[in-house]
């Protein structure tokens, strides 16, 4: 069985997290400042996870969920 450092793990996880959050916020500002876009556009709707919920990404069975809903 492999040896598994957690406390390293752990080190390099909360790292990666603390740079997703400040790159989100300069993403997410980007967005909120941008002229290009329409004053109804809420990117909290666009990029919102509960879209997501019910789908599952693999071809086939997708389309079988959505023979077996019908």
């Amino acid at each position: 069985m492999a040896y598994i450092n957690f406390k390293e793990e752990v080190y390099v996880a909360k790292i990666q997290l603390e740079k997703r959050v400040i790159n989100n916020e300069k993403l997410f500002n980007e967005i909120k400042d941008s002229n290009k876009l329409s004053n109804d556009y809420i990117p909290n709707e666009k990029y919102s996870y509960r879209e997501f919920n019910d789908v599952v990404f693999a071809g086939d069975i997708q389309k079988k969920k959505r023979i077996l809903k019908k």
